[in-house]
């Protein structure tokens, strides 16, 4: 599956919302993306990776790919999951890096803004709110 966030005029939305319907794999697509801008991949345990891939399919591997724009310039990392070993290793590019790295290694300037905590600030989990709003 893609998702683009930009608008028809090519420029990427200054907010963007997306929805799905329930069982098709919005908390696995969140958890995707955060575990790929935050590097947090290699945490999971064999069996976390295995339990990844699409109910009823036999691919050895997958793979989840995030470009970012920073400064107008791309960002891309991207993590592949091996279901066969239950691991995971990610791939970084960006403009001045010598090209493909093989490891999550993203600019300095931007690694602050990639924590888990600032993430939680933007990447907006319907399943999360609703909690919050049953507890108060």
């Amino acid at each position: 599956m893609d998702v683009s966030l930009l608008n028809a005029d090519g420029k990427p939305a200054r907010v963007a919302l997306i929805q799905m319907p329930n069982g098709t794999g919005k908390t696995t697509t969140l958890e995707l993306l955060r575990r790929t801008l935050t590097g947090q991949g290699d945490r999971w345990t064999p069996q976390e990776v295995r339990a990844l891939r699409r109910p009823g399919e036999d691919n050895e591997d997958g793979s989840f790919k995030v470009t970012l724009l920073m400064d107008e310039r791309p960002l891309t990392i991207e993590m592949t999951l091996d279901f066969e070993e239950g691991t995971v290793a990610y791939g970084t590019t960006w403009p001045g890096s010598g090209g493909l790295q093989r490891r999550y290694n993203p600019p300095p300037a931007i690694l602050k803004f990639l924590t888990p905590a600032f993430l939680d600030l933007f990447i907006f989990d319907g399943e999360f709110a609703d909690r919050l709003l049953k507890e108060s």
